[in-house]
């Protein structure tokens, strides 16, 4: 196997740079927006379980109409970049100028094509939202859903498939919630139209 180390360098700066900005973001608002601490949503067995088979019934849907699952998946995409890089904002903006600095960012994301672009609003927009799942759960609680999802991933690609028919859609609509990672540095500057996965 061969370590490409041009890869691993751009790895590391995409979720490094998304995790130190996330638990930025985290701390801040524990720190800012109550002065005592916010107590945890707590997840009992039943709501956890009644949860995940809700998300498997919901995606393996959305896995069998690929025409409106991909303005879906657009949809959620978008919500996701503006409202997490709306609470990354929030650290050190009022809230109308992050409102509109979200939103700029949100439709930046959407008509400038680069891969840059996408990178850089996935990385707001994941940092945002996992600063504040990160506050509203308790720490048993996220592992317990961190195990779950493990178990869900295993049956939706492996036994189901219905996840790697979303990954298709969610790949021809550049819609995707996750890094593009070019070859080259340069590659970032690309469009990502034409990206092949």
């Amino acid at each position: 196997m061969k370590l490409r180390l041009d890869f691993f360098a751009k790895e590391f700066v995409l979720f490094g740079v998304t995790l130190a900005v996330g638990i930025a973001t985290a701390s801040w608002y524990a720190r800012s927006v109550s002065p005592a601490p916010v107590e945890p949503m707590q997840f009992t067995w039943q709501t956890t379980v009644m949860a995940l088979i809700f998300f498997l019934i919901f995606s393996f849907l959305l896995s069998r109409f690929s025409a409106v699952t991909r303005w879906i998946l657009a949809f959620f995409f978008y919500v996701v970049i503006f409202s997490g890089s709306q609470a990354v904002f929030g650290t050190f903006l009022g809230y109308w100028q992050s409102m509109v600095v979200a939103l700029t960012l949100t439709v930046a994301a959407a008509l400038i094509r680069f891969i840059i672009m996408h990178d850089v609003a996935v990385m707001a927009g994941i940092a945002g939202i996992s600063a504040l799942v990160g506050l509203s759960i308790a720490p048993t609680a996220g592992i317990l859903i961190l195990v779950l999802l493990a178990m869900y991933d295993i049956i939706a690609v492996y036994k189901t498939k219905h996840m790697v028919a979303l990954a298709d859609s969610m790949i021809r609509s550049r819609t995707v919630f996750g890094f593009f990672i070019p070859v080259r540095w340069t590659g970032f500057f690309l469009s990502k139209d034409v990206v092949r996965l």
